[in-house]
Order: C-alpha cells, then sequence, then structure tokens
C-alpha cells in the first residue's frame, strides 16, 4: 500500500495519492518539565475548573476500566485463558500515572496488540514486553519516517486488525445471514451484534 502510494503521487501529484500522517511531535516531555504544570492549580484562574478536571478523570478512568476487561475478556475467549481483573486494572493504573508524568495521554489494555502477539507465537509476558519496547523504539526513532505514512494505509491496518478481533460466532452468524434462510431469531442477533459493536 506504501508503494502504490509514492507510485500514485510520483506519477501525478502528491494530493491525488491521498494524505499522510503529517508532522508528528518529536520531543518528549521530562517528569522535570512537565512538573510546572502543577502550577496551574495555583493560578485562580485555573482553580475553578478543577472539578471538572478532576470529574473529567473519573470518567476517563472508569470507561478506561471497563474497555480494558472487556478487551480482557475477549483476548480470554481466543487464548483460552482467564485474566486477574485487579492486576490488569492495577498495571493499568501505573501505566497512567507514568504517562501523566510525560504528560501522555490515558492508556487502556489493547486487544489488538494481544491478539497479534498471540497469533505470532507470544504466548508469555515477555511477548508483551518485546511489543511495548518496540513500539518504544519506533516512537523514538521512526518518528521522521512515520509522518509519510499514508492514511490510506493506515485505516487499512486498522480494519484487517478489527475484522481479526471478530470472534468466530460472530462471523459463523454473519454467514448464516447472507447465504441461509433468514429466521427471525437470526435476524434479532444480528441485529444485537450490530448494536453491541457500533455502541463500543
Amino acid at each position: 500500500g506504501v508503494t502504490i502510494h509514492f507510485c500514485i503521487a510520483a506519477a501525478m501529484d502528491a494530493a491525488s495519492a491521498g494524505a499522510v500522517v503529517g508532522e508528528l511531535p518529536t520531543i518528549l516531555l521530562a517528569p522535570a518539565d512537565a512538573s510546572r504544570y502543577g502550577a496551574l492549580f495555583a493560578n485562580a484562574e485555573a482553580a475553578k475548573y478543577v472539578a471538572v478536571m478532576l470529574t473529567t478523570s473519573l470518567v476517563i478512568a472508569i470507561i478506561g476500566s471497563l474497555d480494558s476487561l472487556l478487551a480482557a475478556v475477549g483476548i480470554d475467549a481466543i487464548a483460552g485463558t482467564r485474566h486477574r481483573a485487579n492486576r490488569e486494572l492495577i498495571a493499568q493504573g501505573c501505566g497512567n500515572i507514568a504517562s501523566g508524568f510525560f504528560c501522555g495521554i490515558p492508556v487502556a489494555l489493547s486487544p489488538a496488540r494481544a491478539v497479534a502477539a498471540y497469533r505470532a507465537g507470544g504466548r508469555t509476558r515477555i511477548a508483551a514486553l518485546l511489543s511495548a519496547v518496540f513500539i518504544a523504539l519506533v516512537a523514538t526513532t521512526c518518528v521522521e519516517l512515520m509522518q509519510y505514512l499514508p492514511l490510506a494505509v493506515l485505516a487499512g491496518v486498522m480494519l484487517t486488525i478489527a475484522g481479526t478481533l471478530v470472534d468466530g460466532w460472530t462471523r459463523s452468524l454473519v454467514h448464516r445471514f447472507v447465504s441461509g434462510p433468514r429466521e427471525r431469531e437470526l435476524i434479532w442477533s444480528v441485529v444485537v451484534v450490530v448494536l453491541v459493536a457500533t455502541a463500543t
């Protein structure tokens, strides 16, 4: 996909080939640099929004926790394992605290990464550790190359990963709906799947 994009850009023009990711930040704020944000709470004007910020933080934490637990259940269904909810949430909380020190955004469990590692043969915690190290290396050393990544290619990768996350029951349900007789129960099952997929 990347090759096709740049061939079209070379033959015609960059606009015809489609948009790319574009400029990305290359500076990682150190905790010492991020400490200045604590001064916001000493500002009388900013102090008025403390309640709103705390409420928003609580909502994000709840949604992130639920999202991670749902992702863990999905991974268990694929890998045949059983997750420990307390450990997952404590690890996520520690990760978000560390991310906050570097002015990062909240994080949650990624089923796409976990499923990709599982299907590539990863069965231990080392697979998750190597995945995190690889992502960190790419984010810190390949930023200039990532700027030229076509958005169409990125969207294709995301759709492919999303397709691999669909469980076998849903696949068989869609196949029966498309090729077989459309029974009333089958139609309602498809409606439920679509509603859940849309809501989440």
